[in-house]
Order: structure tokens, then C-alpha cells, then sequence
């Protein structure tokens, strides 16, 4: 008897973590299915916000404005070979193409950076920055965010150095943050190798 009441508790066992798994399981799918549209149009609406931003543009806060702002004015382009994919930024009244917004991914101190850079057509000086992602260390290398940081570039063209907080002053150098070195080298680089391979698509766009 102890034997089959042993292999009955071990049955229910199995057969309650089952069930609890599978309500679990089931309720995570519903919310994934149910939110899903709504959770990808969010992430489409960021994407096009923030290459608004970095192409110097002001954005509205409805999203619906914001849309159309962006498809009456920015356009898919990609290379000859395909692999590239940036975009054309165009003047709404007269349709001339007013900058290009390249976006790029490089390694932070604790993962991955990712932004979007607005430059102008003759690639003179940089429209915006907005970064999409970045998990940087929050009031330290977290501050790359902030609008200080970002509004920096604008006007000026790189290959970029940095200097202490506070001190740039050639278009060229850009102050890094206090106390996080590695996160605004690190934002150095994926700038400097975005600008260098911009130009040579822009190059390539103009032919």
C-alpha cells in the first residue's frame, strides 16, 4: 500500500507541475499574442523617432503626426550590394534631400550601443544623435543619453577626440562624461566608424 500511495503522490506530482506549467505557458503566449501589434507599431514609432531627431528634426508628440512627418519626409535607401541600409532625410516643402541618417551598433562597457547620426548631404557637419539602445551603468555611462551629451555634436564633424567634461572646443573633440571613460570612447568609436563608412556610401549614392 505505502508503495502504491508513494507512486500516486509522485503521479499527482507530476501531473500538478504540468498543469501549473501550462497555465503559466499559456497565459505569457495570450499576453505575447494580444500585445504583439500594439508592442511592434511602439517599437516602428521609435525607430522613426529617433531618426527624426538625429536628422535635426523637431518631432511631434502624437504619434500619428510623427508617422506622417516621417513618411512625408524620410526614405529607405540601401547600397548597390544591398547590405547596408540607411535613409535620406528630404525638405517637406521642396523635396531636396536635406541629410542622411545612418544607424550603427558597437560594444559598450556592458553590452551593446546602438544610435542613430544625422549628417548633412556634403557630409560638413552632424545634424543629430539619438541613441535607440544602451545599457549603460545609470547616472555614470548612462548619461550618453542625456541632452547635454547628445546636442554636443551638432555643427561639429569628426573624426572625433575626446577631453574633460566641460573643455571642448574645436569642432572635432566633444567632452566625455566624468567617471566613464570607457562608455564615451566607446561612443567615439561607433561614431568615427559610422562618419568614415557614411562617406563612402555617400560617395557611392551620389554616382
Amino acid at each position: 500500500m505505502k508503495g502504491k500511495t508513494k507512486t500516486r503522490q509522485r503521479i499527482f506530482t507530476i501531473l500538478f507541475m504540468f498543469g501549473i506549467t501550462f497555465v503559466f505557458i499559456s497565459g505569457v503566449s495570450f499576453a505575447y499574442l494580444f500585445t504583439r501589434e500594439k508592442v511592434a507599431m511602439n517599437e516602428a514609432l521609435f525607430l522613426m523617432r529617433g531618426a527624426l531627431i538625429a536628422a535635426g528634426r523637431t518631432v511631434p508628440e502624437n504619434p500619428a503626426e510623427l508617422k506622417t512627418l516621417y513618411q512625408k519626409t524620410v526614405e529607405e535607401a540601401r547600397t548597390s550590394e544591398k547590405r547596408e541600409v540607411y535613409f535620406r532625410v528630404k525638405d517637406p516643402q521642396t523635396g531636396d534631400v536635406s541629410g542622411y541618417v545612418f544607424i550603427e551598433k558597437g560594444a559598450g562597457l556592458w553590452g551593446a550601443i546602438t544610435l542613430s547620426i544625422g549628417v548633412t548631404p556634403d557630409m560638413n557637419s552632424i545634424l543629430g544623435l539619438y541613441f535607440l539602445d544602451q545599457n549603460e551603468t545609470p547616472g555614470l555611462g548612462g548619461r550618453i543619453t542625456e541632452s547635454w551629451f547628445c546636442d554636443q555634436f551638432k555643427g561639429k564633424m569628426g573624426p572625433f577626440t575626446l577631453v574633460p567634461e566641460g573643455t571642448s572646443s574645436k569642432k572635432n573633440e566633444f567632452d566625455a562624461i566624468t567617471g566613464a571613460t570607457s562608455t564615451s570612447n566607446a561612443v567615439k568609436n561607433i561614431i568615427n566608424d559610422t562618419l568614415e563608412k557614411a562617406r563612402k556610401i555617400l560617395e557611392e549614392d551620389k554616382e
